[in-house]
């Protein structure tokens, strides 16, 4: 199996760029600190998780770029009560 590195392979100027974003988010936003507190114990570094903190939060800014949508800190929230609503009433439903 081996063990997980950072590649090397990306644009090292962006990498670079992302970082200390990440790091903020890790701190203030609770949807990535919390994708952040899973990866980090299964990771060798904290610097692996981080970098896929990264890597979401860019794979984000372009998806909010390329729809030209605004960032909506409440997302997740909403998103999950959706789905909680949805098994909800799937559940009346088989009942």
């Amino acid at each position: 199996k081996g063990k997980t590195r950072i590649s090397k392979k990306g644009n090292s100027h962006i990498r670079a760029v992302l970082h200390m974003p990440s790091m903020t988010c890790v701190r203030c936003n609770p949807t990535l600190k919390q994708f952040y507190n899973r990866l980090k114990p299964n990771k060798a570094k904290p610097l692996v998780a981080l970098v896929a903190v990264q890597r979401k939060l860019l794979i984000l800014m372009y998806t909010l770029w390329k729809n030209e949508e605004n960032y909506d800190a409440e997302f997740e929230i909403k998103k999950q009560q959706k789905h909680e609503a949805l098994a909800a009433r799937d559940n009346s439903l088989i009942n």
